[in-house]
């Protein structure tokens, strides 16, 4: 199984041997970043939608978290992402709450509200509603922020509602994981 190169282009569909490199790494994943997280002193907050907090469940899973992670938002209601992360509401409905330019401002404002050094969004349609022309049910998107630049990511994930949701916070473990290992952890 190859690894998810998040030095690279992540944009488009998670192929079956990513799918098979992450559902593999499930039980692992999360120690790992909180481990290069802590390696790096680095924190990390997240902002989640679709994924509605199982990213957060996950790293708490992990004996010693707290030491990394300082907490999630789940805005997983449009308004949420203006009330609880303090997006502009005419930003939000401009570009969609699933789409490159919320996502980022997400992980940048989760990053700043809670003090952490790296902020994770994660939006995106788990199905097996929504979705857009553009965007179909499976679609999304993660970004990662710091206080000199952010990322964003669109992936393409097939499956089911459960497995479209896992595989989001997966990759946004993995971005986190290798964004920690790159400044030092």
């Amino acid at each position: 199984m190859k690894p998810i190169d998040t030095a690279g282009a992540l944009d488009g569909p998670l192929g079956h041997e990513e799918r098979r490199f992450l559902l593999a790494r499930r039980q692992n994943l999360p120690a790992e970043a909180i481990a290069a997280l802590c390696g790096a002193n680095k924190t990390v907050a997240l902002a989640e939608s679709c994924t509605g907090g199982l990213c957060a469940a996950l790293l708490t899973e992990v004996s010693g978290a707290s030491a990394a992670f300082v907490s999630s938002a789940v805005v997983y209601q449009t308004r949420a992402k203006s009330d609880l992360c303090g997006l502009d509401p005419d930003f939000v409905a401009r570009f969609g709450p699933v789409s490159a330019p919320v996502t980022e401002a997400l992980a940048r404002a989760v990053r700043e509200r809670s003090g952490a050094d790296l902020g994770v969004a994660i939006t995106g349609w788990a199905g097996p509603s929504g979705g857009t022309a553009d965007d179909p049910v499976g679609t999304v998107y993660l970004a990662i922020a710091d206080s000199a630049e952010a990322r964003v990511f669109r992936r393409h994930i097939e499956g089911e509602r459960g497995e479209v949701r896992l595989c989001a916070a997966l990759l946004a473990l993995e971005l986190a994981l290798e964004w920690a290992r790159r400044d030092g952890g």
